[in-house]
């Protein structure tokens, strides 16, 4: 919005600190007809006049009272247009501000929905419940929580922050003020406390179409509504301003000196308005006057091409190269000059050619820059200029029914599929985009449908393979195994019960609380963060990975996941350095475990992979994960739910490490997640890293076990990493199935970092001791 010059041309204002009473001629001064009440229509819902709304004026300000029926509303409008009250029709030219202030808000009952309105109505007879729908409500203020707090309506849009000014804000007072010329408005508040965000609502701006400030503003009543319940509100307003000034134009040459100043222009200078001396591209074919354009859609007076699209903006405000005399698809071209194209966007009709593409037949026609679709045969322009087809020609294999590549699909089916209408097969696999579509319900866009890395026509015959496989399947048997591991593996993708055998990878675990926990030793053969941004830790850079669709994966790695989640609640930043790496993952939407694959491994060489798992949620039934087997809820299992770093909002990630040889170019694991229950449930993966060579050696799971001495009077173990503010309790079981019932030392806070723990009455058999924090 164009920033204005503070002169007045005319003031029509309620400002009640300087008030005078008597003497004020009605005619000229809007107070007087504030005074004068017949001025205003008193109204309620379906305009009926009732008793219980009032409006007076004082010597400080107007009380508005409303103590009608619960959830009433009702308030007073101007018999009155603006244009009237000032004596003097508003223009372009001029700037209205109007500013509302509420000092407080009394009597016994609180403000609903709408609570507080100052808007401008179309009418003097307001529908006092729903002003907003039925009167071109431009300006209004809300109170209780079933509405919106701000609104600007009459067929600009409608505009709400998603806020509401509290009854307790409205009693302390707040101020809202609306500017607004030719060009759009700005609408702003202070004093006003919202209830969800507790901060002041960001200004809202928009644009008015031609003609259309003139006649809402000039044209509009001015009115004052509330809304009570529980019985009746009373505001007392001590600032209800409408100010109107114009545009400063010192040389009186039609372009505002804000304009000109903005522009390069001289504001003292009545003669460059008449000028065409566009600094960049030289003369356009618009005077600077022209260039202005009373405000609206105005170009650029120092750049021949405003949207920079090949056409200066002579040529496009004066349709000098557009032979089309209406925008409507159909319509042939005649001659030049036609409709005028806009010169501040470089595809006036959105249809993804610019207006010099169009016109200059640099697509070998000349197309309708006015229309999406020049030849009106339900085939966009840019599609048809796309596909090679006449964008001019809407028959014959130009047309709809066309089919110039003979795939068995006509342009439209090509268009609505994406399909190239002059390439049979537009993914290169070898299938008819036709067949792809209606026989084999293939993708005909990804040669590769299922992304298991076997394409669409390998995978329908028996080929270099030697296999027939699902192109809609990565894992065609539902063994597990997707089909590609299973040829390199030497098993049957097509038979459930031949399935691969791999190399055992040696798992272990611990909590990731650091990034100094990722390993960093050995080449690194691929890191990735799921669904994430790159992301270096512990000089690793983990690559974003974000893969639409199911069985995401690359070359790299395949995972059998079909969900992508970002910034998930399962871990809560108890380190902001891993958030990255954990609050962004790949997520399965079913109970099985799933398969993850990594590729490109060299027989014979050693090799770790670091994945984890983060799942802070509160379930009352404890989540835990199993890779290959390993891990979940057993009482030996370090990562088990008897542990006290594991499950619940304190709870930190859990980091796994395997380590295995190589036996073929790719390796297999699995991964599931369990409740605590024993069912499975929804997997999730964040991150994993390959690295060749031995895994690091885990030495900092938290509590470390330091030496076991044993009698049959006692049995003592020495511990490490406590906490000294911490209780601990050493418990015991008989055989893993009893749940360890028994406490045996405990609970008591450690003597330091490291304390043993004793059993004075072992068992005089087996025995299994589990560490753990007190409740």
């Amino acid at each position: 919005m164009r920033t204005r010059n503070s002169k007045t041309l005319s003031i029509v204002t309620w400002s009640f600190s300087a008030l005078a009473m008597t003497g004020l001629p009605a005619a000229t001064i809007f107070e007087a007809n504030l005074l004068n009440t017949t001025n205003f229509s008193n109204n309620y819902a379906g305009g009926t006049t009732e008793t219980n709304i009032n409006l007076t004026a004082s010597a400080t300000g107007i009380t508005l009272s409303n103590d009608g029926p619960n959830f009433f509303s009702g308030g007073f409008a101007s018999l009155d247009t603006i244009n009237t009250l000032l004596g003097t029709p508003l223009t372009d030219s001029d700037t209205v501000t109007i500013q509302f202030t509420v000092d407080s808000v009394g009597g016994a009952g609180e403000l609903r929905s709408r609570g507080i309105e100052l808007g401008l109505s179309s009418s003097p007879t307001i529908d006092g419940n729903d002003p907003v729908s039925t009167n071109n409500l431009i300006l209004g203020f809300s109170g209780a929580a079933n509405g919106s707090n701000y609104d600007l309506q009459n067929s600009i849009e409608t505009l709400g922050l998603g806020d509401f000014i509290t009854n307790a804000s409205a009693i302390d007072g707040f101020t809202v003020t609306l500017t607004a010329d030719s060009s759009g408005y700005v609408i702003e508040s202070t004093g006003a406390v919202l209830t969800n965000s507790g901060e002041e609502p960001a200004a809202l701006t928009g644009t008015f179409s031609p003609g259309q400030f003139t006649d809402l503003f000039g044209n509009g009543h001015l009115y004052l509504n509330v809304q009570q319940r529980n019985g009746g509100v009373t505001l007392e307003i001590s600032e209800a301003s409408i100010d109107v000034t114009p545009i400063l134009d010192t040389d009186n040459d039609g372009i505002p000196d804000d304009w000109e100043i903005a522009n390069n222009l001289n504001p003292n200078d009545i003669t460059d308005a008449g000028l065409d001396n566009d600094a960049d591209g030289g003369p356009d074919g618009l005077t600077n006057l022209e260039e202005y354009n009373g405000g609206v859609n105005s170009t650029d007076p120092q750049d021949s091409d405003s949207d920079d699209d090949g056409l200066s903006d002579g040529e496009e405000v004066n349709g000098l190269l557009n032979p089309y005399q209406s925008a409507t698809s159909g319509d042939e071209a005649t001659s030049a000059p036609g409709l005028a194209t806009d010169p501040n966007a470089p595809d006036s009709d959105g249809d993804g050619l610019t207006d010099s593409e169009e016109l200059n037949a640099e697509n070998g026609s000349i197309t309708n820059p006015l229309s999406n679709n020049t030849d009106d045969d339900l085939l966009l322009d840019a599609f048809e200029v796309a596909g090679g087809l006449d964008p001019t020609d809407g028959f014959g294999e130009d047309g709809d029914f066309g089919d110039p590549d003979s795939d068995n699909l006509d342009n439209y089916e090509e268009q609505e599929n994406g399909t190239h209408p002059n390439d049979s097969d537009t993914d290169g696999d070898n299938l008819l985009d036709g067949n792809e579509v209606d026989l084999h319900f293939t993708n005909p866009l990804l040669a590769d449908t299922d992304r298991d890395s076997i394409t669409d026509d390998e995978e329908l015959v028996a080929g270099a393979d030697g296999y027939f496989t699902d192109p809609l399947l990565a894992d065609s048997d539902s063994d597990g195994f997707d089909d590609p591991v299973e040829i390199i593996m030497g098993s049957d993708p097509s038979q459930a019960g031949s399935t691969p055998t791999f190399p055992t990878i040696t798992w272990t675990a611990q909590e990731f609380n650091n990034a100094n926990d990722l390993s960093s030793s050995g080449e690194l053969v691929f890191a990735y963060n799921f669904n994430g941004p790159d992301t270096t830790l512990n000089g690793t850079l983990f690559t974003g990975l974000v893969v639409a669709g199911g069985n995401k994966g690359n070359e790299d790695i395949s995972t059998q996941m079909d969900l992508e989640f970002e910034n998930s609640a399962i871990y809560d930043d108890q380190d902001p350095a891993l958030s990255t790496l954990l609050e962004t993952v790949w997520f399965d939407s079913d109970d099985t475990a799933k398969g993850i694959t990594i590729y490109g491994l060299t027989p014979g060489e050693v090799y770790h992979i670091q994945t984890a798992r983060a799942d802070d949620r509160s379930l009352s039934e404890g989540n835990y994960q199993l890779v290959d087997g390993f891990g979940g809820n057993t009482p030996t299992d370090p990562i088990g739910s008897t542990n006290t770093f594991f499950g619940g909002a304190e709870s930190p990630a859990i980091l796994f490490t395997g380590t295995f040889t190589a036996a073929a170019s790719v390796q297999h694991f699995t991964y599931v997640q369990t409740q605590g229950d024993g069912l499975t449930t929804q997997a999730n993966i964040p991150f994993i890293q390959v690295r060749e060579g031995e895994a690091p050696v885990v030495t900092d799971f938290g509590i470390n076990v330091v030496n076991i001495s044993h009698s049959p009077s006692q049995v003592a173990i020495e511990f490490e990493g406590l906490d000294p503010e911490k209780s601990y309790q050493l418990i015991r079981s008989a055989n893993l199935t009893d749940n360890f019932p028994t406490i045996v030392d405990g609970p008591r806070p450690p003597s330091g970092t490291g304390d043993t723990f004793t059993d004075t009455a072992p068992l005089a058999d087996t025995a299994f001791y589990l560490l753990e924090e007190a409740p």
